[in-house]
């Protein structure tokens, strides 16, 4: 077995969890260390904020791997954990445990099972994904970024970014992602489902992801005017071009595999019984196309909104005879007031929020499970 050398010092060596439960023995008895492995240290705020601290007597030691180097190589990401962890350099057990995105992991595991309210929520996506048997806990929404698009922490940040009050906030994107998601569920978990039965590779499921993402991607192009209320953004063309082309990709995919796709209701309702519905379907798709969409959207209604907020300062002033100095010196004030992007603040200002996130709080509750028991 090949050892994996620690550039941060000059011992090359295994890791097994039992190294961590010898620590634990020469350290105060009544506080328990786990080591957390994540992707990269640009994950580290976001596991930090989910676990440390948060669990009486227990402290986490969060570390990315791309300080480790296997056969000359040096890498990050889930693929790279999770080499690691197969090759044996990485052994995990409850004081060693594997923090990383879900990807697809998650939602295509979720699929396939219902919940039956016989035993906690998360015990039950506990058991689905087989978390706490590897020592492996997943995001369940595709990616870190996806976990700040709750649609609370999305108005809060837009208000802070137009210094409004949210009752103020003319932006509807709450219901514009249930329409999103209505439109777009059977193709999606149809993929999923796909794969998950080996009828396609990855590189297909891939290939369909993409598509569709491409598609909901147009939606980029449309004014803030369309984001005021829903029914604005169902009657432009950009939605209705959605409908309708998601629709031909689905009945491609229908007329080729008809038997693989005939109990897609029943899969849709074994997710809703994990919660998993038309309210936040979108999070589930991946983080990067997630984040560029509601950013873009956002930013497009921040940037509108300070527009006729300086429209409508001018024409006051105007009509209170003010100097030009005078109305320049309190356009730049106004202006002062808005930011231009939403991105970092959504991150900023919910990081000590992220346990309202409820698919986020599932994942700690499994974590905090596992190493308590």
């Amino acid at each position: 077995m090949n050892a994996i050398d620690n550039t941060n010092s000059d011992i090359g060596f295994n890791i097994p969890n039992t190294y961590y439960e010898y620590q634990n023995q020469f350290c105060d008895p009544q506080v328990n260390k786990v080591q957390v492995w994540i992707e990269t240290k640009r994950d580290f705020n976001f596991w930090n904020s989910i676990l440390q601290g948060r669990i009486n007597n227990t402290e986490f030691n969060i570390q990315s791997t791309e300080t480790f180097v296997e056969d000359g190589k040096v890498a990050t990401g889930c693929s790279r954990i999770l080499f690691l962890v197969e090759s044996g350099n990485i052994i995990l057990g409850k004081n060693s445990i594997v923090c990383i995105d879900s990807d697809y992991h998650c939602i295509s595991n979720l699929i396939e099972k219902s919940f039956d309210n016989t035993i906690p929520i998360h015990k039950a996506i506990d058991l689905a994904n087989s978390y706490s048997n590897n020592f492996i806990f997943r995001t369940l929404v595709h990616s870190k970024e996806s976990a700040f698009y709750k649609s609370e922490f999305l108005i809060d940040t837009i208000d802070f970014c137009t210094s409004s009050n949210k009752q103020n906030l003319k932006f509807c994107f709450d219901k514009v992602q249930i329409e999103i998601s209505i439109v777009i569920k059977k193709y999606f978990i149809s993929i999923l489902n796909l794969y998950k039965k080996n009828k396609i590779d990855i590189d297909e499921r891939g290939r369909l992801l993409k598509q569709l993402l491409i598609e909901i991607s147009k939606i980029n192009q449309l004014s803030s005017d369309y984001f005021v209320d829903c029914d604005s953004f169902k009657s432009s063309q950009v939605f209705i071009d959605l409908q309708k082309n998601v629709d031909a990709l689905f009945f491609i995919l229908d007329k080729k595999y008809p038997e693989d796709l005939q109990n897609i209701d029943v899969l849709l309702n074994n997710l809703k019984s994990f919660s998993i519905d038309d309210s936040n379907l979108l999070l589930f798709l991946k983080g990067h196309n997630i984040s560029d969409l509601i950013s873009g959207i956002s930013n497009t209604y921040i940037q509108d909104s300070k527009k006729e907020a300086t429209k409508q300062l001018r024409i006051y002033l105007l009509s209170k005879n003010c100097t030009a100095d005078q109305i320049d010196a309190q356009i730049r004030d106004l202006s002062g007031c808005y930011r231009t992007n939403i991105i970092p603040s959504i991150f900023d200002r919910n990081y000590q929020n992220i346990h309202k996130n409820q698919y986020i709080k599932m994942v700690f509750d499994c974590i905090e499970e596992c190493i308590s028991s």
